[in-house]
């Protein structure tokens, strides 16, 4: 599965500007900065980070305690005959005006109302169960960190995880701060994940996400206010 980049504003191309939009009461910029694909249908192999999707999702905006707001991005994906295994960075920016004490990043179909999560026999998952560790970087893998200085040289982008607990299922990760630990407002933090990215299967994708070429599926991110 060769993925190709955010929609709708430029479906076809590798890399797309920057897409901002509202939703809800928070407004969000999501940036594609980077594909990197030298391998497709490489699920299950052990050659580590060299499909990878680099982003920066910015959110902004008011609001109050213990509120919640959704931030769908879409993505649109290729056939290419196999299962293609994508190691995501989400660089994520807290502007809005309470500090977050839990996120989920979800994998789907569709947007808004219309949302549904992806089946966990579909095959777009979190690599999981069955996750494949070797090669992929040491620091995050599927933790949410934030960064701070060097102070391993052997390895100079080090990371300390966020307090508290991360769950992860197939079509989900949550983090919980659980009343404790938070995310500040203007503050960021970074999501590292991996998704096993399948061809199109009619019995697994809802029909209005299917494409010329293959489908598009959908990272949700849903957070909650302190």
């Amino acid at each position: 599965m060769a993925l190709l980049g955010h929609t709708p504003n430029a479906p076809n191309e590798k890399i797309n500007p920057a897409l901002t939009r509202r939703s809800g009461n928070v407004v969000f910029q999501h940036v594609l900065h980077e594909v990197g694909e030298p391998q497709i249908n490489n699920d299950n192999s052990s050659d580590g980070k060299v499909n990878f999707v680099s982003n920066t999702l910015t959110i902004t905006g008011r609001l109050g305690q213990y509120t919640q707001a959704v931030i769908d991005l879409v993505f649109d994906v290729n056939n290419t005959g196999g299962t293609t295994e994508f190691w995501f960075e989400f660089v994520i920016g807290n502007h809005t005006s309470r500090p977050w004490e839990w996120m989920q990043v979800q994998l789907g179909f569709l947007t808004g109302q219309d949302f549904v999560r992806a089946d966990p026999d579909s095959g777009l998952d979190f690599d999981f169960p069955h996750r494949d560790v070797a090669g992929w970087p040491k620091d995050a893998y599927q933790k949410f960190v934030k960064y701070r200085e060097p102070e391993n040289q052997d390895h100079p982008d080090y990371t300390q995880v966020v307090e508290g607990d991360v769950t992860i299922y197939e079509n989900m990760i949550e983090w919980n701060g659980r009343g404790v630990h938070q995310l500040q407002h203007n503050a960021s933090g970074a999501f590292f994940f991996n998704v096993d990215i399948p061809d199109y299967d009619a019995t697994m994708v809802p029909p209005q996400a299917m494409t010329a070429t293959g489908y598009t599926f959908t990272i949700r991110f849903w957070i909650q206010t302190m």
